[in-house]
């Protein structure tokens, strides 16, 4: 039997992305997420297809949320965000964030990298 890997870290997480070549970073702007700049995506446009919650106990700023996202036109990227007291956005970002439909949790479990 092939032994298990585990991803334990966010460099594990984000190394793994690149080499399935999505370097993509979600951005938050005033009214959606863009990935130039120049194309906004509305939060109705994203489906959040994976969550993964890194937390680290010696230290919670380096607490941190990376969210995995398609686009409705077949686009994929990351949202990367500390949570607490510590995020790095604003309460329209978190409102964004919360818009976008997330799969459901079986289907996150069965997903893999």
């Amino acid at each position: 039997m092939e032994p298990l890997h585990t991803m334990n870290t966010l460099c594990d997480i984000l190394n793994k992305l690149q080499r399935k070549g999505i370097t993509n970073d979600f951005r938050w702007l005033n009214n959606g997420f863009t990935l130039d700049a120049e194309h906004v995506y509305a939060p109705d446009a994203l489906l959040i297809v994976k969550v993964f919650r890194f937390e680290e106990l010696k230290d919670p700023g380096d607490q941190c949320i990376l969210y995995l996202i398609e686009t409705n036109d077949g686009k994929a990227g990351y949202v990367l965000d500390t949570y607490g007291v510590y995020s790095n956005y604003d309460g329209d970002h978190e409102n964004g964030l919360r818009q976008i439909k997330e799969r459901t949790m079986q289907e996150q479990l069965t997903f893999t990298l």
